[in-house]
């Protein structure tokens, strides 16, 4: 017997919308892009992209000890310093909030603290998933921005598509910090709530209407993630991850800005998104100052990563 599956009329309908808005989406994000799959980063350097996920030794060891900021500089003009050359990761159950002050917060060192979701209740655990966000196939969510600054929005079952069928180097995610300013959306925000660990907040005091955007909702493809930054204002931060895996990079704040943003390594005509720079610019960042402090670590589902101001 053979059996021959086809699409209905509807679903090869729905495949032809969200690819023709995702297209748009991506034009109008980067419009002199031409060509999202130059690299091959999905295909002919997909074991590169996938060597990226070999890191897991980094997350099993003891912890180091406290980081100090002593140093000296190097040849290379940059500051040696003596700071772990590994984020610390602790369980919530055994840290804290005193603990987590004294040792990473008033001595600005980033850790990873595991578990924060299940020992604090969020709903998220179970109830950001794929088959669970049906309550948002419709609504818009940001995944860039125009030359002119204005936001790029899709609805969210095209995004979910496009996350789990696509094929560019550096896709797009959805990076939205005004979800809340949807009736339907905002019910995300009872999913979660603020890590102990991080209740003082200033911003607060200035009110809701006039403080800079200070939470966002995120959902990224494999491949996906931000380039190079110092978050704004000196504002420290918290991430969580309920699903999957983000890799991370962190250099301490007294890192040269065209260091950090390997300016001296990216060649004429490459990219410098997220993927380029994992998989090219930091191998090559190593050999040209064999002194400088990087750390990376992978984030897995539960972990909670708190990045000081400067980092």
């Amino acid at each position: 017997i053979v059996i021959i599956f086809m699409k209905s009329d509807n679903s090869l309908s729905l495949e032809k919308t969200w690819v023709r808005r995702l297209e748009k989406a991506k034009k109008k994000h980067r419009p002199r892009l031409k060509d999202w799959r130059k690299d091959r980063f999905a295909s002919d350097r997909k074991n590169d992209f996938i060597a990226l996920g070999n890191l897991n030794f980094l997350n099993n060891i003891e912890p180091c000890g406290n980081p100090k900021i002593n140093g000296e500089s190097n040849s290379n003009g940059i500051e040696s310093l003596s700071y772990s050359h590994f984020v610390e990761r602790i369980d919530s159950s055994d840290l804290s909030y005193e603990q987590f002050r004294l040792n990473y917060e008033e001595k600005e060192l980033p850790c990873i603290i595991s578990n924060i979701p299940a020992l604090e209740g969020w709903r998220a655990v179970k109830s950001w998933r794929f088959e669970r966000f049906n309550a948002y196939r419709d609504r818009y969510f940001k995944v860039g921005e125009d030359d002119d600054g204005y936001s790029v929005k899709i609805r969210l079952k095209y995004f979910l598509q496009y996350l789990q069928d696509n094929s560019d180097d550096s896709p797009l995610y959805v990076f939205d910090s005004h979800f809340d300013n949807d009736h339907i959306s905002k019910s995300l925000l009872h999913d979660y709530t603020v890590p102990s660990y991080f209740s003082d907040d200033l911003f607060s005091l200035v009110g809701e209407k006039r403080r800079p955007p200070y939470r966002w909702f995120l959902i990224g493809p494999a491949r996906s993630g931000t380039c190079v930054h110092i978050d704004p204002l000196g504002t420290s931060a918290w991430n969580t991850v309920i699903e999957g895996r983000k890799r991370w990079v962190l250099m301490p704040p007294n890192t040269p800005k065209k260091v950090a943003k390997a300016l001296e390594v990216f060649r004429k005509g490459e990219d410098d998104e997220a993927i380029n720079y994992f998989v090219d610019a930091i191998p090559r960042l190593k050999r040209l100052y064999p002194h400088l402090l990087v750390l990376e670590f992978i984030q897995y589902p539960g972990d909670t990563v708190f990045v000081p101001g400067g980092w």
